[in-house]
């Protein structure tokens, strides 16, 4: 434990606290934010598309957000994403227009995600494959620190100074994220790529170095999406579940809060587990574990077995802290990391933006139950994809890593 320590030391404040800055950021206002919403004259529909402007910001930030860091360079563009993202963030804190909040949350969500395609790529060019898993299931277990911490600390400084002022916050939280990241050691060469040809000499760098591993793409690719599907679709589903079975308030947020304390639990093993035992075995177990929670959920009639398919949906996402951060830095060429690293996260922001979508067409048309079965069989359909299909992506990344040193 000390030699990991030892390694990822130096990735604190230029990949941790940037994730939880964001994780934080973020969860902190989804507890009063539909209410501060409505209180400006939103309707239900515009809370919805306000809220949904910070994936969309990310899905159209992935593929620019990665070019722009090949050519400029992780640290410039690092630094430069936290100030309009603070910029966001305070213009929030002054603004009672709907459409200018929707604008704001959009360019959040745009620059966050340039963040977190830059950490990924400091990983990618600062760890060797064997301790890459480690690193970013710590990633994995950052981002759920500060979805833990927000909607608490977010929820008391709302209730007791305001709304404005929780922009303000978080406004702060994001500058000291800056500072930090300012302060950081930096990796040789910051990330940055001379590619000849603009945008287009980017795209064609990186199918070159998928050339011989689209399979792996493709399949490693579908359990990823698979993945962000159920996570997201899971933010949708307990609630709704819960008032099925009648639950109060109170109890589905004990239950839900349960699970996500366990995810804390596990994400270390999950990194150990992914660098000694492969890729796959994680993803397998993270997909098949989630599955089954989500069967137990189906046939929950009250309170016990609906906190108990909770856990078990907390077990299997916590086994999968940053397996998909994993798998995409396994796979990524060399000579295009932030390019092919913002593709990547394309999968997953795809996935979180269909979650829910998913959920709620299939619930218009037959039931909230089919949903939830619907949901569980994507996530068997992923497990078998990785456990049968899905090469080790462990073993790419260490064949890269020989040609690399050579």
């Amino acid at each position: 434990m000390r030699e990991t320590w030892q390694r990822l030391k130096p990735l604190s404040f230029s990949v941790y606290v940037p994730i939880v800055a964001i994780a934080f950021v973020w969860t902190s206002i989804l507890p009063v934010f539909p209410r501060y919403l409505a209180g400006l004259g939103a309707g239900v529909a515009v809370t919805g598309m306000v809220l949904s402007m910070k994936g969309f910001g990310q899905i159209v930030s992935d593929v620019p957000g990665g070019m722009i860091l090949s050519r400029f360079g992780l640290r410039r563009v690092s630094l430069w994403a936290f100030f309009f993202a603070i910029l966001a963030n305070a213009l929030l804190a002054v603004t009672t227009s709907v459409r200018v909040i929707g604008v704001l949350v959009f360019v959040t969500g745009f620059f966050t995600s340039v963040l977190l395609t830059a950490s990924m790529a400091q990983v990618r060019l600062s760890l060797e494959p064997g301790f890459r898993g480690r690193a970013l299931s710590f990633a994995g277990g950052a981002l759920r620190l500060g979805a833990l911490l927000g909607p608490f600390a977010g929820g008391i400084v709302a209730e007791s100074l305001g709304v404005t002022v929780l922009f303000a916050v978080n406004a702060a939280v994001l500058a000291l994220g800056l500072v930090l990241r300012y302060r950081a050691p930096g990796t040789k060469g910051q990330g940055r790529q001379q590619i000849e040809g603009g945008i287009f000499g980017q795209f064609r760098v990186v199918a070159e170095g998928l050339r011989g591993r689209w399979k792996a793409l493709i399949s490693t690719g579908f359990v990823v999406l698979s993945l962000m599907v159920l996570r997201s679709a899971r933010e949708l589903i307990l609630p709704l579940w819960g008032g099925h079975l009648g639950l109060s308030p109170s109890r589905i947020g004990l239950a839900m809060s349960g699970g996500a304390a366990l995810e804390l639990f596990v994400f270390v093993p999950a990194g150990i587990i992914s660098d000694t035992r492969g890729r796959k075995t994680v993803g397998t177990l993270c997909a098949g574990i989630f599955a089954a929670g989500l069967y137990l959920l189906f046939v929950s009639g009250g309170f016990p077995l609906f906190l108990v398919a909770i856990l078990v949906m907390g077990l299997g996402n916590g086994l999968g802290a940053g397996i998909n951060m994993t798998t995409g830095t396994d796979l990524t060429p060399r000579g295009a990391v932030a390019p092919f690293l913002g593709l990547w996260r394309l999968y997953g922001d795809i996935g979180v933006t269909a979650g829910p979508l998913i959920v709620g067409a299939v619930a218009s048309v037959l039931t909230l139950g089919s949903s939830v079965l619907v949901t569980a069989l994507l996530g068997t359909l992923g497990a078998a994809v990785m456990a049968f299909v899905a090469p080790e992506t462990l073993h790419i990344a260490q064949m890269d890593n020989r040609l690399e040193e050579e």
